[in-house]
C-alpha cells in the first residue's frame, strides 16, 4: 500500500515539475510577422508569430531564407532542442536568438542584424535579401563562437532553444504553387504534461479506493 502511494507522489512530482518533455511532432499555424527589412521592406524580420498546437502568440525567428510561408498556413514540423550534440548550424542559430534580449543596449546588435545573420548562415553565395555588413560580421562571430566554444557556450546550447523544422511540403492553406514552409527558431516550450498528470490521478484514485475499501472474508 504504502510502495503505491509512494509510486503515486512519485509521478504526480514528476508531471508538476516535467520542463523539458515535449511533443516530437508539433502543428504550426502562422499568425502573423514583426517589422520589414531589406529591399524596400520585401522581407521581414523576428519576430513571426505563431500558434504551436493549441498555445499561441509564440514568437519565433525563421533560419531558413529558402521558400517562404503566408499567415493563415499550417503545418506540422518536428521540434528539436537545441544542445551541444546537435549540429553546428543549430547551435549558431540558438546563439543568435540569444542576442535578442540584448536589443536596445549599447553596442548590441538590431534585430534586423540578428534575423539577417541567421539568413546569412542558411544561404550559400549571394545573399538575395541586400543583409548589411553588420549582419555579416554577426554571422561570422556565431561561426567562431560554436568552432572554438569561445563563450559560454551553456548560455545557449543546453535545450532553452528549440528548433521547428518542416516535416514536410504538407501544408493547410497554402496558395496555389507555393513552397516548403521554413525553419524556425525559438525558446524551448514548457507544456503541461498531461499524461502524466493523468496516471498520477489514475494511481492516486485507485490507492484511496484500495485503502478505503471493506474487508471481506
Amino acid at each position: 500500500m504504502k510502495t503505491l502511494l509512494r509510486l503515486s507522489a512519485l509521478t504526480l512530482g514528476l508531471a508538476l515539475a516535467s520542463t523539458v518533455s515535449y511533443a516530437d511532432t508539433v502543428s504550426m499555424t502562422f499568425n502573423s510577422v514583426g517589422g520589414a527589412v531589406s529591399d524596400g521592406g520585401a522581407y521581414y524580420v523576428y519576430p513571426y508569430n505563431f500558434t504551436v498546437d493549441d498555445v499561441s502568440d509564440i514568437a519565433l525567428m525563421c533560419v531558413s531564407f529558402d521558400d517562404e510561408i503566408q499567415t493563415g498556413e499550417s503545418w506540422p514540423a518536428t521540434t528539436s532542442a537545441i544542445t551541444t550534440a546537435s549540429v553546428a548550424l543549430a547551435q549558431e542559430d540558438a546563439y543568435l536568438f540569444s542576442l535578442i534580449g540584448s536589443v536596445g543596449s549599447s553596442g548590441a546588435p538590431t534585430i534586423q542584424d540578428i534575423q539577417e545573420a541567421a539568413w546569412d548562415l542558411s544561404v550559400t553565395g549571394t545573399q538575395p535579401f541586400g543583409g548589411s555588413s553588420a549582419a555579416a560580421a554577426l554571422a561570422v562571430e556565431a561561426f567562431d563562437v560554436i568552432k572554438t566554444g569561445g563563450t559560454d557556450l551553456s548560455s545557449f546550447d543546453d535545450g532553452q532553444y528549440t528548433l521547428y523544422t518542416p516535416t514536410g511540403n504538407d501544408v493547410t492553406g497554402e496558395p496555389s504553387g507555393d513552397t516548403m514552409p521554413q525553419t524556425f527558431v525559438g525558446v524551448s516550450p514548457v507544456p503541461e504534461p498531461s499524461s502524466l498528470l493523468l496516471l498520477a490521478s489514475g494511481l492516486l484514485g485507485f490507492a484511496v479506493f484500495y485503502r478505503r475499501r471493506p474487508l471481506t472474508i
